[in-house]
């Protein structure tokens, strides 16, 4: 689209099937660790970006290390459900 129009880029198109159970942070996730795996010299992860729009440095400093990302989203399973088990609480109806 707009600058690469009619340029062959070897790109991917995804095709979501099932919305519900796609998880978009998890899988974004998966592709940057992927690309860094497939092209460590040509990739590039802009910090401050992807640290605002993720929260903080923690995630990106694991991928960079080489940590998987199983194991990074791990780490937000429990703060996760706290804050549903806190969200649900508040719902006027279920």
């Amino acid at each position: 689209a707009s600058q690469h129009t009619n340029e062959a880029c070897f790109g991917v198109q995804v095709h979501v099937l099932e919305r519900d159970a796609l998880r978009a942070v998890e899988a974004g996730l998966h592709l940057i660790s992927a690309l860094r795996r497939m092209y460590p010299a040509q990739f590039e992860l802009r910090a401050q970006g992807f640290d605002r729009l993720i929260g903080d440095a923690t995630a990106r400093e694991k991928i960079e290390r080489g940590v998987s990302v199983e194991e990074v989203v791990s780490a937000w399973r429990q703060p996760l459900n706290d804050f549903e088990t806190q969200r649900r609480a508040c719902f006027l109806y279920e």
